[in-house]
């Protein structure tokens, strides 16, 4: 008689030692990330220093309303948590953390310098995140060369091999440098990697929206066609309704707005990823993306498409496409877009990361 083969052990992650480097400025990108990395648990995360904004009892109503988007969505969630962040880089220098993320590279490329001189380097591993809206790599700016001349490479690249750069809006065709204006695409990818080696490969991430704001689709909820907040100029004139700026006092009033509304308009602002696409979906509505199409692929946000999203080129085509809808067609697209957004929660986002990290 045949022995059964043994199974191989479940291979289980275990808990890792997390500092995240913060930055006092709103930044949807890394905010979203500490906020999902945080509610995991699954980890021990110290936030150095305290990402106030986050926490509810460092937000009252003057300070939110100084906030970007009157700080609705992710600021003042979560609750207040013991953290020791008094030796802090002793700590970082002796090897106690797993993971270093910085918040912000074009703010803080000061301390990844720092970084690549502790002893406790070539074990710790560095998550660099560019939230910026445009698509230059770091360190390929005018404005830093300007002030701070051109970058010297390091002969001490130890961070090359245990890096990893997270770009939101990222396009690998456009030009990252000066040089690379006069080159074409193709050889473009070859000097990144003789000029800067793998550090200059980034890896894809998007906004993402904490789990608590997803509502379950419920099309009897439904009362206009449009919400008050219009962000595209064309539709509001063309719809003739909703307005450019926030009118809404309330984090609740905003969501039960967007709830009972049909359809969401977003767009590209400055940047393709905006935390509106997640808000819209995350109400149980439709979100009509202008000009999606154009987004570059590798680009955030990931998986918008025809299954869950409104496609549109203008506001004549959009009330063109409206109009086709039938009811099956829309309960289908609201199921697509729940669907989505529950793939993009801040928990689901911080997930990605540390799978990406692990790899």
């Amino acid at each position: 008689m045949c022995s059964a083969k043994a199974r191989p052990p479940v291979k289980t992650r275990h808990m890792a030692n997390v500092l995240f480097l913060t930055d006092d400025r709103e930044d949807y990108l890394a905010d979203s990330l500490l906020h999902g990395l945080i509610t995991l648990g699954n980890d021990s995360i110290t936030d150095f220093p305290r990402k106030e904004a986050l926490y509810k009892d460092s937000i009252n109503d003057g300070r939110r309303d100084r906030l970007y988007g009157r700080g609705f969505t992710l600021y003042g969630l979560l609750d207040n948590r013991e953290v020791d962040r008094t030796m802090v880089w002793k700590e970082l220098a002796e090897g106690s953390f797993d993971i270093v993320i910085l918040a912000n590279i074009w703010r803080q490329w000061g301390i990844l310098q720092q970084l690549t001189s502790l002893p406790s380097g070539a074990k710790t591993k560095i998550a660099i995140l560019d939230g910026d809206d445009d698509q230059r790599l770091y360190p390929f700016s005018y404005c830093r060369i300007r002030d701070f001349g051109i970058p010297v490479p390091s002969r001490k690249r130890k961070w090359n091999t245990h890096a990893t750069y997270f770009k939101r809006e990222l396009n690998s065709v456009v030009a990252h440098s000066w040089t690379e204006l006069a080159v074409p695409p193709t050889i473009r990818r070859i000097l990144r990697k003789i000029k800067v080696g793998q550090y200059i490969v980034p890896k894809s991430c998007s906004f993402s929206i904490p789990e608590q704001w997803i509502q379950k689709p419920n099309v009897s909820h439904k009362k206009s066609l449009l919400p008050a907040h219009i962000v595209d100029s064309e539709v509001r004139e063309f719809f003739e309704c909703g307005q450019e700026k926030y009118q809404f006092e309330s984090q609740k009033d905003y969501y039960d707005n967007l709830s009972t509304s049909y359809y969401g308009i977003t767009s590209k602002r400055s940047g393709w990823d905006c935390l509106r696409h997640y808000e819209i979906a995350a109400a149980g509505t439709v979100p009509c993306f202008r000009g999606l199409n154009s987004k570059p692929a590798e680009c955030a946000p990931h998986g918008l498409n025809p299954t869950n999203c409104v496609i549109y080129r203008d506001a004549k085509d959009l009330d063109a496409q409206l109009k086709a809808i039938s009811e099956k067609h829309y309960l289908e697209l609201q199921d697509g877009a729940h669907e989505w957004v529950k793939q993009n929660t801040t928990k689901q986002a911080a997930k990605r990361l540390l799978g990406a990290l692990e790899s």
